[in-house]
């Protein structure tokens, strides 16, 4: 049977082999086009790389002379964290401060005796109150759970009740404030009274009476440093003046009783400043009036001017204006005064009180204004039990509300709350127990977080420096040096080698960082700290020796030993060395950081050099792209017209070698029939 070849299926005579070839051929354009559009790519993905870098090493340059730089920056050591803590701010002094805890601020916590597990609460009207605010709610009755998941979604930070199971049967019921102090003792109004009571949580009594501190103005004494003419008293309250004082003499039976507290209120309210009501001289001086004169046809006659000697007149000394807070005396048996501090609220009703134990020898409280812009009411003066103000006395106490106190400098100071930040500038610091041992905050520059901002920048900044090589020179060496790289790195590494060999712009960013890094600078304020190297930052720090070729490719080290002298001993000057102000416009103008940093922004910033590059990168890719295109579709075309016409071309040889074969057997048939 004869052979059956169909073209372009059956390759009797290898055209497809003929025609891949040819397209092979055809296909180089396209390659080298493919070829050119990945090295567009790995240069974005290099420009997007060192652009990384780059805003690393700047925003760690910027960092070091920022307002946040943090040679500013204070750390606190606590002699005993379990009792007081602290936390600094960048304008905290520095130095040492002794501060007791005598007691740190509490609030109300009540237990309820064992109740029933299946105890309800009657409907009513129930009231909480937390000092001055007060949480009401009429309930329908029902199961102590149920109450207390209700008074909790209206409690928010003010007041906090749970149940505790003591037993299978039995559980007890907790309520708590969630403020601090004094002021925010827990009472319970309506029907929360009698429920309290009920379950064993208070009991009611009457409340002590007080003992005012001043009845009249005869309890009152001058005192030496301001007037007591501007001093009065009405319905109870003192008022002062600006610029007033008095002393509140304590009688006898207040004094004897040192477990008593001695309470006052103080409001502030701003009237017109002394100093500027004030008469000028030439306002008070006596002025005498112009001589007379008379005219008559046109002729004028003047009398004598005034002869008459005026008494000197001597213009006393303009006030300078006064703002003081500190407003409340103790007076001493000894006749010294302890101050209690400044007030807590310059804006709102504050309340200061004291033990009388806490100063055995007092003998008066003295309250003096010094401010000249302000008036100063005095009001509910008066002695009570530490207990008194309570109508209720409960019965199970987990803790109950009192202010934190503490001594500092002598002075015995009580605030609300256990987080304090009025006693000491720019320190807040916080009460954790009490303690009878001074505690001792030390406030020291953060020197660690310092050095950990210079290491983080060298680091960076060699990450940069590394890169840069990379990309602008060809020797393998210079990836085998950077031992931290992991294989996956280096591989991409080496594809990035050189790639960038002829672009300028990052052979000169690389010298201007190197030089930013090296050269020294004439800062006026530094006397001994002018280049990185005297800190032990430099690109050979150990002496002795030649350097290596990776010591000579702009990377920098660090002698921790020199930079720890260094930060101990002159931050400042260091802070300085990483951006100055020269010119006094509250502006940096010059230092490592600055130069560093001012020299990156230009490549980094929108708009800048890398941006620019990459923009010509992506045009060039979308150019690339686009002619790729255009080949694959020539290529398509062109593969097709070949197979076109060696599919032809073998079914015309198909044809004649059927033709042939006929002829051939014809001749064969004429010859066997002779």
């Amino acid at each position: 049977m004869a052979e059956i070849n169909i073209p372009g299926v059956s390759d009797k005579y290898k055209t497809n082999d003929l025609v891949k070839n040819l397209m092979e051929i055809e296909r180089v354009p396209l390659k080298r086009e493919q070829s050119k559009l990945e090295n567009y790519k790995l240069e974005k993905e290099s420009w997007h790389r060192i652009n990384q870098y780059m805003t690393s090493v700047r925003d760690n340059a910027r960092g070091l002379f920022s307002y946040n730089n943090p040679f500013t920056e204070k750390s606190v050591t606590s002699s005993d964290d379990s009792v007081l803590t602290a936390e600094a701010k960048r304008d905290t002094p520095a130095g040492e401060y002794k501060i007791i805890v005598e007691q740190i601020a509490s609030a109300d916590k009540f237990l309820s005796n064992n109740l029933n597990k299946d105890f309800n609460v009657v409907a009513g009207k129930y009231t909480f109150k937390v000092g001055s605010k007060s949480i009401s709610f009429n309930w329908r009755g029902g199961t102590l759970s149920e109450f207390t998941d209700s008074l909790n979604k209206r409690g928010n930070d003010l007041l906090k009740a749970s149940l505790i199971n003591v037993t299978g049967t039995t559980k007890v019921w907790t309520i708590e404030s969630l403020k601090t102090g004094s002021e925010n003792m827990l009472s319970f109004e309506d029907d929360a009274l009698s429920m309290a009571a009920t379950i064993g949580i208070i009991q009611t009594q009457k409340q002590s009476e007080s003992i005012p501190l001043v009845q009249s103005t005869r309890n009152l004494s001058p005192i030496s440093q301001l007037s007591s003419s501007g001093v009065s008293l009405k319905s109870g309250t003192l008022q002062f003046n600006p610029q007033s004082g008095a002393a509140i003499n304590l009688k006898d039976e207040i004094i004897k009783n040192q477990d008593n507290i001695i309470s006052l209120k103080i409001k502030i309210t701003p009237t017109i400043d002394i100093t500027e009501s004030e008469k000028t001289e030439e306002e008070l001086k006596p002025l005498l009036p112009e001589s007379s004169k008379i005219e008559f046809n046109s002729i004028i006659v003047e009398n004598a001017a005034t002869d008459l000697d005026l008494p000197y007149f001597e213009q006393k000394p303009k006030q300078t204006k006064v703002e003081n807070y500190s407003l409340v005396y103790i007076r001493r048996s000894n006749g010294t005064e302890t101050s209690l501090g400044q007030i807590a609220s310059k804006d709102e009703i504050s309340t200061v009180s004291f033990k009388i134990s806490d100063y055995p020898d007092i003998t008066g409280v003295v309250i003096k204004n010094f401010n000249t812009g302000k008036i100063i009411e005095i009001s509910d003066m008066r002695s009570y039990k530490a207990q008194s103000e309570r109508n209720i006395v409960p019965l199970n106490p987990v803790s109950l509300a009192a202010d934190a106190r503490i001594k500092y400098e002598g002075i015995t100071m009580t605030r609300q709350e256990n987080k304090i930040d009025d006693i000491i500038p720019n320190l807040t610091i916080n009460l954790e127990h009490s303690s009878s041992k001074p505690i001792t905050l030390k406030i020291d520059n953060n020197v660690e977080n310092a050095k950990n901002a210079i290491i983080e920048f060298v680091g960076n900044y060699n990450r940069l420096m590394a890169e840069l090589n990379i990309l602008t020179q060809t020797k393998e060496e210079i990836v085998n040096e950077l031992e931290y790289l992991t294989d996956d790195e280096r591989e991409s590494a080496l594809k990035r080698l050189g790639i960038f060999q002829a672009d300028f712009t990052l052979t000169s960013n690389k010298q201007a960082l190197q030089r930013a890094v090296v050269s020294p600078y004439a800062i006026e304020k530094n006397e001994k700290i002018r280049m990185l190297s005297q800190i032990g930052i430099s690109s050979k720090v150990r002496t002795g020796g030649s350097a290596t070729a990776a010591q000579m490719r702009g990377y920098l080290e660090i002698d921790e030993k020199v930079l720890d002298a260094a930060l101990q001993n002159n931050i400042a000057e260091i802070k300085n060395l990483f951006g100055f102000d020269a010119d006094n416009d509250m502006i940096a103008d010059m230092g490592v950081g600055f130069a560093v940093e001012r020299n990156l922004t230009s490549y980094t910033q929108v708009g800048g050099i890398i941006a620019a590059k990459t923009t010509t990168v992506d045009n060039r890719i979308k150019s690339s792209e686009k002619e790729i295109k255009k080949l694959e579709d020539q290529l398509t075309e062109k593969e097709a017209e070949l197979k076109e016409k060696y599919a032809k071309m073998e079914s015309t040889l198909n044809s004649l070698e059927a033709q042939s074969s006929k002829i051939s057997n014809f001749n064969k048939q004429n010859l066997g029939n002779q």
